[in-house]
């Protein structure tokens, strides 16, 4: 009988757990973790309210749909994990209420009455029809552009760089305006094309998972850890590539050997702890960065829009001078994920203004990767060596930074290690 290789997967948010489960019966599996849990960006907390009641909510990963997500729906289907489905609606609320509004319809984009003799905004609302309508042929025509010149090049004006362009692409990608501004314009179009943002028609129905996100990482590990193993709260010292063998050294403890490693974490923290790393391999990893956002779990209405009706599932706080170092957004996990209303639950990063303690019942940090011309060029370069050496990498910034983004990534190193499809 032939023994097992054996696989080292560091990382165990979605892109390493989904590898560790479609190589779990080929190879004799060991998934580092170095935070007490697993799950990554799966982060489910229980709160208890002023009611003395009990609430999980997600923290992290929240939403799929039924178009733009066919791998993680197939891996949930797989698992037997329930979604549900969930309203998706975005809102802007700009120097403390002063320009308000909201997506839903024509009553919520004029909520604020004023607005239907704003000259800037009507005129920000063409733009939005323009940029509809005429972005896939402006990148054609000139595919290499920045989001920033694609603006420009569409002399499209400042409310809708401001108050509608910025902002959105700053809420899905939980990154600051200033970064957008340099974020590739092909694939920001191609995302929106996609993702029916280019049409008022044709959106995708997005769903939650029933049970919240902890559901569907429970059951990844449960599957996974029958004939493998997983550990949580590893320190990793480093990592080598010595005679043809991967040699793993956590901190304290004695080296292990592996025939190969799979890097399921962020280039930044694969680099320090990667020994004898390949040049070419090392510039590609560093043309990678993230950014740091502090999500605070509460029950604060003031970081939601003054007005009421523009509430929304994603609400972007925007005041002035501070749109270059970080983005904020509220999500309103009462409309997400099916919360009471009676006990008021929001998701915020990076609140523009200070939330009461006593409103607050949980604070982390979350880092997403940062999508610039020189992260699109890693994903060429990484893809071009995977395997060299015996070492592997996946992990959502090797696509679009989503989840989906995780499976596939997982995906198509799973088949490349295992040498056969998966699914």
């Amino acid at each position: 009988m032939n023994r097992k290789k054996k696989l080292a997967i560091i990382g165990s948010g979605i892109s390493g757990l989904s590898a560790a489960y479609f190589l779990k019966d080929n190879y004799d599996i060991t998934v580092y973790e170095k935070n007490a849990v697993f799950g990554g960006h799966s982060r489910t907390i229980s709160i208890v309210d002023n009611k003395k009641s009990k609430v999980d909510v997600d923290t992290g990963f929240i939403v799929l749909n039924n178009r733009t997500y066919p791998l993680l729906n197939k891996l949930l289907k797989d698992l037997e994990v329930d979604i549900e489905d969930t309203e998706m609606s975005f809102a802007i609320s700009a120097n403390d209420g002063q320009l308000e509004w909201a997506g839903s319809s024509l009553n919520t984009l004029f909520a604020q009455r004023k607005n239907l003799f704003n000259i800037s905004m009507l005129r920000g609302v063409l733009d939005i029809i323009k940029f509809n309508a005429k972005a896939k042929d402006f990148i054609k025509k000139s595919p290499n552009l920045s989001l920033g010149q694609l603006i420009k090049k569409m002399n499209l004006g400042s409310w809708f760089r401001d108050y509608y362009i910025l902002p959105m692409g700053g809420a899905i990608w939980s990154c600051p305006s200033s970064t957008m501004l340099g974020f590739p314009a092909t694939t920001f179009v191609s995302f929106f094309d996609n993702h029916g943002l280019l049409s008022l028609k044709n959106r995708p129905q997005w769903h939650t998972i029933k049970n919240k996100s902890k559901e569907y990482v429970k059951a990844l590990v449960t599957s996974i850890s029958k004939n493998n193993t997983l550990k949580k709260n590893c320190d990793i010292e480093y990592i080598d590539c010595l005679n043809d063998k991967i040699q793993i050294k956590e901190c304290g403890k004695d080296l292990v050997v592996y025939n190969e490693v799979l890097f399921a974490c962020h280039p930044v923290e694969i680099l320090p702890i990667l020994k004898s790393i390949n040049p070419a391999v090392q510039s590609a990893l560093k043309k990678f960065s993230r950014e740091k956002n502090i999500a605070y779990t509460h029950c604060d209405s003031m970081q939601m829009p003054k007005e009421r009706k523009c509430w929304s599932s994603w609400n972007y706080l925007y005041r002035k001078g501070s749109e270059a170092s970080r983005v904020a957004v509220t999500y309103w996990m009462n409309k997400l994920q099916h919360i009471n209303p009676d006990i008021p639950l929001f998701v915020t990063l990076n609140p523009v203004s200070p939330i009461a303690k006593e409103k607050i019942y949980d604070v982390h940090e979350f880092y997403h990767p940062v999508f610039d011309q020189a992260a699109i060029d890693g994903q060429l370069a990484i893809n071009e060596k995977q395997g060299n050496s015996h070492i592997w990498f996946c992990g959502a910034y090797l696509r679009y930074g989503f989840h989906e983004d995780g499976v596939w990534s997982a995906v198509e190193v799973s088949r490349r290690i295992k040498k056969s499809d998966i699914f």
